[in-house]
């Protein structure tokens, strides 16, 4: 990537779209301070992105695979796989 500079205001859900190999993930996996960018920072309300809890920011970005995945459990199961607890009644809704 090069000379990416996005905004999203505090609210905003924002979808990362595009071909294979565009740098969606890669984008996300900075966001997700996976990495370190060679060039230039990342900034969340202006602070360096190396300065936030990593757990807070796995709390906060999303990622959607271009691939479905189940396990080898029940829908249910399938469907809470990502929340700590969760109802029949959550699931169904």
């Amino acid at each position: 990537m090069e000379d990416l500079t996005f905004t999203v205001e505090p609210g905003e859900v924002v979808a990362l779209v595009g071909p294979s190999g565009g740098g969606k993930s890669s984008c996300i996996a900075m966001l997700e301070h996976f990495y370190e960018p060679t060039g230039g920072e990342v900034l969340l309300d202006g602070v360096p992105i190396r300065e936030y809890d990593h757990k807070y920011l796995h709390t906060k970005v999303a990622l959607v695979g271009q691939e479905p995945v189940l396990y080898a459990r029940s829908v249910t199961e399938n469907i809470g796989y990502g929340m700590d607890t969760y109802t029949n009644e959550q699931v169904q809704t």
